[in-house]
């Protein structure tokens, strides 16, 4: 078994060890191990939660508290007996750190930047761009009764027709799972219904009901429209994480262009060759 899995497996067996933990999370500052004078805290863990892959970081810290100190005790352990062989030295190890530290540089930097030139303000302007782009769509509030054959749904319609109470009808005719509520489905929107039932409720009133039977795959349908409203578009805080993430690609797009065309680069193919850009990307 790698050692990956037995990893796995011990974030899983710990669980029944630390179910007290639930009740509620620790101060970051609380110590959960201390390797040989080095302390290990909870927001140590709380890191190394956040560091584990998509599938391992959606099971609660808890359930894998020991499997985490556990790791991070091995890793301190680990990284004193390559201190001990002057490891960090070693070539390999000095060229991976400067990997890291050059994405470091690089994130920071982005993160630096896009906090200088994604405003509020220029949020608000692109929200208020999308809203006015977006066309303002209608949803209606209906109840219907459903039966089974075309003669049943006429001969309700005449009832409707003579004054019956179309709730009062749904509720003892239809075998829709609206029927107990007096057929009311409340409000929904164009393409949430079939074809066949919005085309018909769409083009009715307030207060009005279809006057034929209404056809479609579930059997035989009687429409009343009770409402009809526009859709209240997304508040400005609803849609913010949305917009920041398309303003900041924009403007961080924007910039590595403009640095791109400031700067003296040279590029070239496989071979060695100089490389010429296609005509379209000139």
């Amino acid at each position: 078994m790698s050692y990956k899995r037995l990893c796995v497996l011990a974030m899983i067996l710990a669980w029944p060890a630390n179910a007290a933990l639930a009740q509620g999370a620790p101060p970051g500052e609380t110590i959960v191990a201390n390797v040989k004078g080095e302390i290990i805290r909870y927001s140590d863990i709380v890191e190394a939660h956040e560091r584990l892959p998509d599938q391992y970081r959606q099971a609660p810290i808890e359930m894998l508290f020991t499997a985490l100190v556990d790791q991070l005790i091995n890793s301190k352990l680990l990284m004193d007996e390559g201190r001990k062989l002057n490891l960090a030295e070693d070539e390999e190890v000095r060229r991976q750190v400067g990997r890291f530290e050059d994405f470091a540089i690089q994130q920071a930097y982005i993160d630096q930047y896009i906090d200088q030139n994604v405003t509020d303000e220029s949020l608000q302007a692109r929200y208020d761009e999308t809203i006015a782009s977006q066309p303002r769509e209608e949803e209606i509030h209906a109840k219907h009764i459903l039966v089974e054959t075309e003669d049943k749904a006429t001969e309700l319609i005449v009832q409707l027709r003579d004054g019956a109470d179309f709730e009062a009808l749904a509720k003892e005719h239809s075998t829709g799972p609206s029927g107990p509520n007096g057929g009311d489905l409340g409000f929904f929107q164009r393409e949430q219904m079939v074809p066949e039932f919005s085309a018909v409720a769409y083009a009715l009133e307030p207060g009005a009901f279809s006057e034929e039977p209404v056809k479609t795959q579930f059997g035989w349908h009687i429409i009343l429209v009770e409402d009809r409203r526009m859709i209240a578009p997304p508040s400005f805080e609803d849609m913010r994480e949305q917009l920041k993430s398309e303003v900041s690609n924009e403007v961080v797009k924007q910039h590595l262009a403009a640095l791109n065309e400031a700067a003296r680069i040279e590029r070239f193919n496989l071979d060695g060759t100089p490389f010429t850009p296609a005509e379209g990307d000139r």
